[in-house]
This record gives C-alpha cells, sequence and structure tokens, in this order.
C-alpha cells in the first residue's frame, strides 16, 4: 500500500475549504445584515453552483492538462469556448423556465416571486460567469503548475551542482593518489627507511578521502590536519629539496569549510615549485579573520616549468577555480600571479 504524502492531503483540503468558504462566507453575510436573498436560498442558485464547480474542474483537471499542457491550443479554445455556451444555455433553460413559472414564494399578506440576480437576465446570461471561472481556474493551476516545475528546476539544479562537484573531486583524487603512489614506489626503489612513515601517512590521507571528504563543510582543523599530512609526505620523499613553512596559527579551527578546497594549490606548489638539484622554498600562509579565510602559497618557479603555460594551470587548479566559482560565489576572491621567479596564489574566502 503506497504512502500517503503532506501534499496528496492538503491539496484536496485547500479546494475542500476553498469551495466552503464561496459556498456560505456570502450567506454569513446575509444573516448579520439580516437581510437574506431567497435567491440563495433556492435550488435554482445551487443548481449555478454545481455548474461552476464543475466547468472550473472539467478544465482545470480534463482540459488543462489533456489539451493545453500538450500544445493543443486550438482543441483547448474550441473546448472551453463550447463548454462556456453550453452551461450558458443550461442557465438560460433555467431562468426561462423556474422564474417564469410565476410566484413560488408568499410572504405576509402577499406573493413575492423569486428574482433572479443581476446579470441572469438576457441571452447568454452566464457566459460572463464562466468566463470568470475559467480566469480563475486556469490562473490558479498555471500558477501551481509553474511553482511546481520551479521547484524541480531548483530540485535539478542542485542536482546538477552536485553532480559535477563530485566529478570535479574526482578529476583531484585520481591525480593526487597517482602522485603519491609513484612517491611510494620511488623510495620503494631506493630501500628507504621512511617507506613504512609514508605509508602510514598515506593511510591517513585515504581515510581522510574515503570516510570524512563527502562533500559536507567541516571544521577548519580537519583541513588543516589533511595539510600537514599531505606536506609531511612530500617532505619524506623530497627530502632536502624542499623546505616548507605552513603557517596557520592565527586560524579559527571551528570555522566550517568545504573539504579539499585548499589542497590543489599545495599540490601544484609541490608539482612546479621543486628543483631537484636546488633546495627550494614554499610558504604557505592560513589565518582567518572573524568569518574570512586568508590563504597564501608562495613557490618559486623552477626552470622546467618555465614557458609551459599549462604547468601552473592545470587539472587540479582549473577544478579548485570551478569549485570556488559553484561553492563560494561571489564570496571569495582568488589572485594568481607569477612574477620574478615566484608564483603567487592569494585566495580569500567568505565562510
Amino acid at each position: 500500500m503506497s504512502k500517503i504524502t503532506s501534499k496528496q492531503v492538503i491539496s484536496p483540503l485547500a479546494h475542500l475549504f476553498g469551495w466552503l468558504g464561496y459556498f456560505f462566507i456570502p450567506k454569513l453575510i446575509d444573516t448579520f445584515q439580516d437581510k437574506p436573498e431567497f435567491f440563495r436560498e433556492s435550488n435554482f442558485w445551487w443548481t449555478i453552483q454545481i455548474l461552476i464547480v464543475i466547468f472550473f474542474y472539467v478544465n482545470y483537471l480534463i482540459f488543462i492538462p489533456g489539451l493545453l499542457f500538450k500544445k493543443k491550443y486550438l482543441l483547448y479554445a474550441l473546448s472551453v469556448i463550447a463548454c462556456i455556451i453550453g452551461f450558458s444555455f443550461i442557465i438560460e433553460f433555467f431562468v426561462s423556465t423556474v422564474f417564469q413559472q410565476g410566484p413560488v414564494f408568499q410572504g405576509r399578506g402577499e406573493f413575492v416571486p423569486p428574482k433572479p440576480p443581476d446579470g441572469m437576465n438576457g441571452p447568454f446570461k452566464g457566459i460572463s460567469v464562466f468566463s470568470i471561472v475559467f480566469i480563475i481556474s486556469t490562473a490558479l493551476r498555471m500558477s501551481i503548475e509553474w511553482f511546481k516545475n520551479e521547484k524541480l528546476r531548483r530540485e535539478l539544479e542542485n542536482e546538477k551542482l552536485k553532480a559535477e562537484l563530485e566529478a570535479l573531486k574526482a578529476q583531484i583524487d585520481p591525480h593526487f593518489f597517482f602522485n603519491v603512489l609513484n612517491n611510494i614506489c620511488s623510495l620503494a626503489r631506493k630501500k628507504s627507511n621512511d617507506t613504512e612513515k609514508f605509508i602510514i601517512k598515506l593511510s591517513e590521507l585515504i581515510r581522510y578521502n574515503l570516510y570524512e571528504n563527502k562533500g559536507e563543510k567541516f571544521f577548519l582543523e580537519k583541513e588543516i590536519g589533511f595539510l600537514k599530512s599531505y606536506i609531511e609526505i612530500q617532505q619524506l620523499r623530497l627530502d632536502k629539496n624542499a623546505i616548507v613553512k605552513f603557517d596557520y596559527n592565527d586560524t579559527n579551527p571551528d570555522l566550517m569549510v568545504e573539504p579539499m578546497i585548499l589542497f590543489p594549490f599545495i599540490e601544484n606548489a609541490f608539482k612546479h615549485g621543486i628543483s631537484y638539484q636546488n633546495t627550494s622554498l614554499i610558504n604557505i600562509k592560513l589565518k582567518t579573520e572573524a568569518s574570512r579565510l586568508f590563504f597564501e602559497v608562495e613557490n618559486p618557479i623552477v626552470e622546467k616549468s618555465v614557458g609551459k603555460e599549462s604547468n601552473h594551470n592545470g587539472i587540479g587548479l582549473n577544478n579548485v577555480k570551478k569549485r570556488l566559482s559553484l561553492l563560494y560565489p561571489e564570496k571569495h576572491f582568488l589572485d594568481v600571479t607569477s612574477d620574478e621567479g615566484v608564483f603567487k596564489v592569494s585566495l580569500i574566502i567568505e565562510l
């Protein structure tokens, strides 16, 4: 048995209370004013209301979804016009028969014939009434459909955003682990004593990536821990070739940040800023002020990277730029410069 949702209950209730208000509020007003109208007490009045309800839902439930939404515009227009004329002739029939039969209500000392409401005399008396019903019915159904489509559009945008972010992360992760595995192979060939320590650090990164990096924001402290582990892995591999200064003392570890949003900049610094002949300095600064995060990475441009435009703007940096635009739209500033042999990244994020 299918489960009944709140929407399946709320919508019929809204229609029910709407019609109850339409039927009985005028009668209550007449009662309070002590001016009861015979017309609202008659079967004729209720007959008109039933015809109005029928036409309302014929248009709302049959014509609009079955014809208008399927772009059968001519058939829809002809069907509506036919219904309006048909229901109007029914009202004309009632007016010409019921109200032409003489007095049907007896007051004190005299007979008072029922009087049809204003607008109900003359040819096609009901056209104006059913035209108004048509406008209300169509406007209500189109409004509901617009809100439904708008909600669906937002859901699709969110799904697209999630899919795009996952695709960007999927491009980052294999790239990162490919580099790390190369590092392990290099240490194993050298029979380095640091191989075991390297594998332990790698397991910490894998644990972070598999169990904690789920796309949800978490404390900045965890992101800093991940970056520290990555830096230690690189320093184990590069030994004295890399001097890394990582200053993160002026940070609020309780601020929330997107996972791996800073990592590609540091990865890029190690990939393109390390010389295997000379000592290279990588300077990393991370601090926070109120809800703002300030991040800087500086590394030398080694000779092997000079003249290769793509070196500092590869998959990693392009992806993080896309992620920043998706996750922090109009809430971040990124400046990437290359001047006097130094490559520098400056990033400000409003968390």
